[in-house]
């Protein structure tokens, strides 16, 4: 539970500073991206134990929900990590 609680603090984190740095429209499409990186946080073991066909290809095997997780949560942070440097860059970039 608070992993979800987490992840979803940094999406909105990650979403609010890309509408004060580049616009409503952009923060929009980041919204829409962060969907699924939280999926893979939140719904890992579902996601993975899914056998089936997805998009082109069939998937024949299961893959480890707690891989799912991580690869969310990489991707989370290094989000994070971006978005504190655009905070940096911005009070930079007003003060001088």
């Amino acid at each position: 539970m608070i992993s979800r609680i987490i992840s979803f603090l940094i999406a909105i984190f990650c979403v609010a500073i890309t509408y004060f740095s580049v616009g409503a429209i952009d923060a929009w499409k980041a919204s829409i991206g962060l969907i699924f990186i939280i999926a893979l946080v939140w719904f890992g073991d579902e996601m993975g134990n899914y056998i089936g066909f997805s998009g082109r290809c069939y998937i024949t095997a299961t893959t480890p929900g707690w891989m799912l997780r991580w690869f969310g949560w990489i991707i989370l942070i290094g989000l994070l990590i971006i978005s504190i440097i655009q905070v940096v860059v911005m009070i930079n970039q007003q003060r001088g």
